[in-house]
């Protein structure tokens, strides 16, 4: 059993050895002087950032002040874009940088994000808690090891923020980018893919609500009150279900034509 930290969030699972689907996320905890000494970095990658980036940017309100402040996806797109794979996020955050500097400096208009995006917490092989929160494996979170199993407190819109790749804490406090769902980390091949995982979400997410509807309408053929609030209950999860699922795949589709 897990215990409450000062993050408002609790630890199910301390992290244990790595696995290879970790590998690059366990980069980040490297010296900064050493992981990026060295760092291939070529036109190919240059271009990749400046044209994927924009499509991994979200904006969220601070608790604060309530302004918008401006993140990207950083490790979703590592994972979506080839040419970025494997980097660490305070390296492509510098990359970006440096672009801006020489953006500014030769009056290049063509850098679309004109400020470095922060970063989020990362949520990976997650599922929705009875709780009201998300559980996950977590990486960068301050003091707490990466690969830790914790689970949030409560979430708030999620029809609004799970399709654009994060959670939000109901009180505002904190935003998690998520990975892949937990039941569908792993594809088929042993491998794992943020596009083929959403479609078997999408696949589960219709075959457990036509399940439902199917229990609803077995039991009994008379129209008495509580029938028919089963049956309109069913319905309205196959929808909403239905339309989160479409909602998230489209996304990422959109996201990885540009493969």
């Amino acid at each position: 059993s897990g215990g409450p930290c000062s993050q408002g969030l609790r630890i199910l699972q301390a992290a244990t050895t790595s696995s290879t689907n970790d590998f690059f996320l366990d980069q980040e905890d490297e010296d900064t002087e050493d992981k990026n000494l060295e760092m291939p970095w070529t036109d190919f990658q240059e271009w990749a950032l400046r044209d994927n980036l924009p499509k991994y940017l979200v904006s969220i309100p601070s608790k604060k002040s309530g302004k918008q402040e401006l993140f990207a996806l950083w490790r979703t797109m590592t994972r979506e874009v080839t040419e970025l794979s494997g980097y660490p996020i305070d390296f492509l955050q510098e990359m970006h940088a440096k672009q801006l500097l020489k953006a500014n400096d030769k009056g290049d208009d063509k850098i679309r994000v004109k400020v470095t995006p922060g970063m989020l917490p990362f949520l990976d092989e997650f599922e929705f808690a009875t709780g009201g929160g998300v559980s996950g494996k977590a990486y960068g979170i301050p003091g707490i090891a990466d690969g830790t199993k914790i689970e949030t407190t409560g979430i708030e819109d999620v029809t609004a923020t799970v399709p654009k790749g994060y959670v939000r804490t109901e009180d505002g406090s904190v935003a998690y980018e998520l990975g892949i769902p937990l039941r569908d980390f792993y594809s088929l091949d042993g491998t794992s893919g943020t596009k083929d995982a959403l479609i078997n979400a999408g696949k589960s997410v219709a075959k457990t609500a036509n399940s439902a509807l199917t229990s609803s309408n077995s039991g009994s053929y008379q129209e008495d009150p509580d029938a028919m609030l089963v049956r309109l209950g069913a319905s309205t999860g196959i929808l909403l279900a239905g339309a989160l699922a479409v909602n998230m795949l489209s996304h990422h589709l959109t996201v990885n034509v540009f493969w």
